[in-house]
């Protein structure tokens, strides 16, 4: 999967949570999951901690804005 992101008029909303539960519960175990995020993007970056994500990098100046992109991983 290259994008997953959820409409803004549905954001807070539990819809992300949903999807990314069901999608971990049904990896392999011995599977590795990547994603990065925007670092100003603090609703996901608590979201993919919540769940278990780790920071593992950042590519600094990544987004057109100048934002730095976190790297995150689990497993």
């Amino acid at each position: 999967m290259t994008v997953l992101a959820t409409h803004p008029e549905r954001h807070r909303r539990g819809d992300m949570r949903f999807l990314l539960s069901y999608m971990l519960e049904r990896r392999s175990p011995d599977e590795r999951i990547w994603l990065e995020v925007h670092d100003r993007n603090e609703a996901a970056i608590g979201l993919y901690n919540s769940l278990g994500f780790m920071q593992v990098g950042r590519r600094p100046k990544y987004y057109r804005d100048g934002g730095d992109a976190i790297l995150l991983t689990l497993g």
